[in-house]
């Protein structure tokens, strides 16, 4: 049976937000001061909150929680290097000057979504400047995730933007470098870009199943089918349920997959690849896909407890083997909104089709 997916609760991120943005971790529901912020978790909220507010336009509350978000972003971009800062401390300092290539893509996936999806258009408008000079650095940056999180959030703004053709030329070179990769490192037993399967593996078919259906290369496409194909085959367990490689030790070519513990994050990526697929093919078997990831959450799992928590609207930080981590963290409790968002707007999509 399925399981029923619940409302959306967002009490748990606004207990985790202040006047800066959103705290990176908690211990249980208690935000920890000491961790600071981070552009990452700040992006992921905006993401979350946009789409939220998409579904009830009309709660300020959630305005307030997108200008917050999108208020840290602009604020941690380094003008002198086009770089996003990624750690501030809870003094309001950055810790760095220069954030991690995947932080950089992260920030770009959040702007793009702010100008192509959100239904208040001044704050498109706020966010190009920023996106813009972000974006002119990506096809520099060596990290493949981050290309691919910077190619989800080309894809949304040239929804609405469609004739721009500089950044339409930079998602095809961020596609092929991706694709390439694809065509040097797959093998028969190992559909992968790289030796090695960490997390937050699903936005690298999802970015290579947007991209190769708008320049209109097939092969793209099916290769980033066949990719997520694969990342989903051996990331379920013995009951047929959704079973992501553990963060210790992660899975290398001719090694082991771990097992524990196991992270939000790569339930949310891989249903958000699931849920592209079933945009660009119609084959219902994605629906079941990205069910499954989501039910992940909900108890259908290698342990069967629940990862989120009903009464807090926070998520559990991870899954190990003596249980769940009951820290409810910002990233761990964005995943599961993302999730929860992506399989909303599934059902959306099937009501329209039906």
């Amino acid at each position: 049976t399925p399981f029923e997916m619940p409302e959306l609760k967002l009490d748990h991120i606004y207990r985790l937000t202040d006047d800066v943005g959103i705290l990176q971790h908690a211990k249980f529901i208690v935000p920890i001061r000491k961790h600071g912020y981070s552009t990452d978790n700040n992006a992921r909220a905006l993401i979350a909150t946009i789409l939220t507010q998409n579904l009830s336009p009309e709660d300020y509350n959630l305005i307030n929680l997108v200008s917050k978000y999108l208020s840290f972003l602009l604020h941690a971009f380094n003008e002198k290097n086009r770089r996003f800062r990624n750690f501030m401390g809870y003094d309001r300092r950055w810790l760095d000057e220069t954030g991690t290539d995947d932080c950089h893509g992260r920030a770009i996936w959040s702007l793009g979504i702010t100008i192509g999806s959100s239904k208040i258009p001044q704050l498109a408008d706020i966010a190009l400047d920023t996106f813009n000079k972000a974006v002119s650095i990506l096809p520099k940056l060596t990290s493949p995730r981050a290309w691919a999180l910077g190619l989800v959030g080309i894809h949304a703004y040239l929804i609405r933007f469609s004739g721009d053709s500089n950044i339409r030329r930079i998602r095809e070179e961020l596609a092929y470098k991706l694709y390439n990769l694809y065509l040097e490192n797959a093998s028969d037993n190992w559909d992968w870009i790289e030796e090695i399967i960490t997390y937050d593996n699903g936005k690298i078919p999802e970015a290579l199943l947007m991209s190769g259906q708008w320049i209109q290369n097939n092969d793209m496409v099916d290769a980033g089918i066949k990719m997520l194909e694969w990342l989903i085959k051996i990331q379920t367990n013995k009951n047929n349920g959704f079973s992501p490689i553990g963060n210790k030790g992660w899975y290398h070519k001719d090694g082991e997959k771990a097992i524990f513990d196991q992270q939000p994050i790569e339930a949310q990526s891989i249903c958000e690849a699931c849920v592209e697929a079933y945009k660009v093919t119609q084959n219902k078997k994605w629906i079941s896909e990205a069910r499954k990831c989501s039910e992940w959450f909900l108890g259908n799992n290698d342990i069967n407890i629940s990862l989120y928590d009903y009464k807090t609207g926070g998520c559990y930080d991870g899954l190990g083997y003596n249980g769940i981590n009951i820290n409810q963290g910002a990233e761990s409790t964005l995943a599961w909104l993302l999730t929860l968002l992506n399989m909303h707007s599934l059902d959306n999509l099937l009501e329209i089709i039906e």
